[in-house]
């Protein structure tokens, strides 16, 4: 009987930790000017796919589109080419976050207080 509760216990734990890890990235990405947006542009990707994921961009200058974020003092610069596809991208901001912090992010009620000397000014 013992054998039996130990078994039910391990799985009942595997299965909350794989549970920590799958339903944050089940969730649906937030438009903004964020590290995770970011990385989901491509090289190739068209100015309207890439205005879906961050919005509509802060200044655009010629070839240059610039997104930045006050809060956290982040920013996204996107140099398209002629047929308006991505051709550079570059993050300015910081995403030195551990695991657990960056699952622990994704709680709504977690209030996410950049320290302003952590990010140099875009």
């Amino acid at each position: 009987m013992k054998k039996k509760w130990w078994i039910i216990a391990a799985a009942t734990i595997a299965a909350c930790i794989g549970l920590a890890f799958v339903i944050p990235a089940l969730r649906p990405w937030r438009p903004g000017v964020t590290k995770e947006n970011f990385d989901r542009i491509e090289i190739g990707m068209t100015r309207t796919e890439v205005e879906a994921i961050l919005g509509s961009p802060g200044r655009a200058e010629g070839k240059r589109m610039i997104w930045s974020d006050e809060q956290t003092h982040a920013g996204v610069l996107i140099r398209i080419d002629e047929e308006q596809r991505v051709q550079r991208k570059t993050w300015y901001g910081d995403d030195d976050r551990s695991v657990l912090t960056k699952l622990l992010d994704h709680l709504p009620w977690r209030n996410k207080e950049p320290d302003p000397e952590e990010f140099a000014v875009f």
